[in-house]
């Protein structure tokens, strides 16, 4: 997860990392707090349902969440869009102006990030744990490609649309491996 630093300094530098790891973390830690509540609050609701084999519940808590995942998720991309010249602003000064320009790209990233986490916790739930490692290598794959293709010609754009990119592949992809979709539309049935 931090191989768009390397790749971006061996192009662009110290100074290049620099200003992408401040707009980084502007964008990346409002999602990744929010993400810990709702995981907190959640998690629990839904392994008691999975134990319980109660896939009405299971599809309940599962609509709510991703529901409220969606919407917070988006509104925070929204905002971070929105308003991402003034934070710049007033939370880096005037030497990490370019970084509002980052800002929006990695809000996106982190905003699917939520999402995917929530389809990797349908895997935890259900004992699928080892098809992390088939999410984890299809994420590492495509963010090492996006990397080498973007970073040398975009710098910390390039690196801020690689992680997005990567992201939106494994959010798909965990969304499959997961079985969200018949989870939250198909049959009330426990798993087989």
């Amino acid at each position: 997860s931090m191989s768009d630093r390397y790749f971006l300094e061996a192009s662009w530098g110290a100074e290049g990392v620099g200003l992408y790891w401040a707009a980084y973390a502007l964008g990346s830690q409002p999602f990744i707090a929010i993400n810990s509540l709702l995981h907190s609050a959640f998690r629990p609701v839904l392994y008691d349902a999975v134990a319980r084999s109660d896939a009405a519940e299971e599809r309940r808590v599962l609509r709510v969440w991703l529901a409220l995942v969606a919407a917070i998720a988006g509104t925070g991309w929204g905002l971070i869009t929105l308003l991402a010249g003034p934070i710049c602003a007033y939370l880096l000064g005037p030497d990490f102006s370019d970084a509002a320009q980052l800002l929006p790209w990695i809000a996106a990233a982190y905003a699917l990030q939520m999402i995917q986490q929530t389809f990797e916790i349908i895997l935890y739930a259900h004992g699928r744990s080892k098809l992390l490692l088939i999410l984890q290598s299809i994420a590492a794959a495509s963010a090492v490609a996006l990397y080498l293709l973007l970073i040398p010609s975009l710098a910390g754009r390039g690196a801020a649309l690689g992680t997005f990119g990567s992201l939106c592949i494994t959010t798909v992809v965990a969304c499959f491996l997961s079985g969200a979709p018949r989870k939250l539309f198909g049959q009330a049935q426990p798993d087989a």
